[in-house]
């Protein structure tokens, strides 16, 4: 699995998160969105959408890391720390409770034809922070 941004924060104790991915097309772009993390990236196609989200993950990390704000940011998203979990790691909000508290997802299921796909991703164990 490839390792979404700049690795030399932390490197050692990346954690894994699976995330949902809703993929739709809005006008003449294409849009990839992760609820979870409230990120999106756009291209002229799928591929371009896709390279536009990686960046965006990315720069959340790596801005989030730099601001020493990434458990206070996700907590805001909804995500839950692991109780007793030595890495301080999370658990994403439950895709219900993301439909239910996300307006744009709404509108996105209700309005769009789209694809859901889930992946794993890297993030930093909050504990090493």
């Amino acid at each position: 699995m490839k390792k979404v941004y700049d690795t030399s924060y932390n490197a050692d104790k990346l954690l894994e998160a699976r995330v949902s991915l809703i993929k739709f097309k809005e006008d003449n772009a294409f849009i990839t969105y992760c609820p979870a993390l409230d990120l999106s990236g756009y291209g002229n196609t799928q591929a371009e959408s896709d390279q536009s989200f990686e960046l965006a993950l990315e720069e959340f990390f790596r801005f989030t890391l730099e601001k020493k704000t990434l458990m206070t940011e996700l907590e805001r998203l909804g995500w839950k720390k692991k109780e007793n979990d030595v890495h301080s790691s999370f658990n994403q909000p439950d895709f219900h409770s993301l439909l239910v508290h996300n307006d744009y997802l709404n509108s996105i299921f209700s309005e769009k034809e789209f694809n859901k796909v889930n992946r794993n991703i890297h993030m930093p164990s909050i504990a090493s922070c």
